[in-house]
């Protein structure tokens, strides 16, 4: 199990997310599920970026977690330049990191980002989100 954990060099974060119908979410939420994600993470800085256009006010509710502690993901949003560009960083509880936003309609970016504190490069994430 220690070596499957730890074997990740073709590992990363999803290249789209994709909603997940196993999940009986009403039919104006889209959820999101990856619940084991190995992940190279021997630098700092930025592993995945998600775009997204809301054409009313949404919630939105993502969550990412380290199961390793020598290394955190963190999520950050951000409003593209025609709102001020400025960003937001999730709240840190334990070793999952969440974003849970209200947001006016517009174009943004959801970016994960890794904090690495350790000396083991390989780490295993999971990423959770809503959007309502």
């Amino acid at each position: 199990m220690k070596d499957a954990l730890k074997s990740c060099e073709d590992s990363a974060f999803p290249l789209a997310l994709a909603k997940n119908i196993k999940v009986n979410a009403a039919e104006e939420q889209s959820y999101y599920l990856y619940p084991l994600v190995r992940m190279m993470s021997d630098y700092d800085g930025e592993l995945a970026q998600y775009s997204f256009r809301f054409n009313e006010t949404q919630r939105v509710f993502f969550e990412v977690g380290s199961n390793f502690l020598q290394s955190h993901a963190v999520l950050r949003w951000t409003t593209k330049p025609n709102r001020g560009n400025s960003y937001i960083f999730g709240k840190q509880r334990g070793n999952v990191n969440v974003l849970d936003l209200i947001v006016p309609a517009g174009d943004y970016q959801m970016t994960i980002m890794n904090f690495n504190v350790g000396h083991d490069p390989c780490n295993v994430y999971s990423l959770k989100g809503l959007l309502n």
